[in-house]
């Protein structure tokens, strides 16, 4: 089972807080399951969001 989500062109700036926020309403997250990455070389800002079960993903990919 997948229990994470893929989030792609997050601004630079954005925190594990700011996210976990947004996605907290679909579903329980995994203590420390929010993993943001910035390539700045590149422009790119992505993070994955790891939930306590398939639920949550599945009530994300609804949005």
């Amino acid at each position: 089972e997948v229990t994470s989500v893929y989030v792609r062109n997050l601004p630079g700036d954005i925190t594990e807080a700011e996210i976990e926020e947004e996605f907290k309403s679909f579903g329980r997250i995994k203590p420390d399951g929010i993993f943001v990455r910035v390539r700045q070389e590149i422009g790119v800002c992505y993070a994955f969001v790891e939930f306590e079960d398939v639920v949550g993903v599945q009530n994300a990919l609804q949005v």
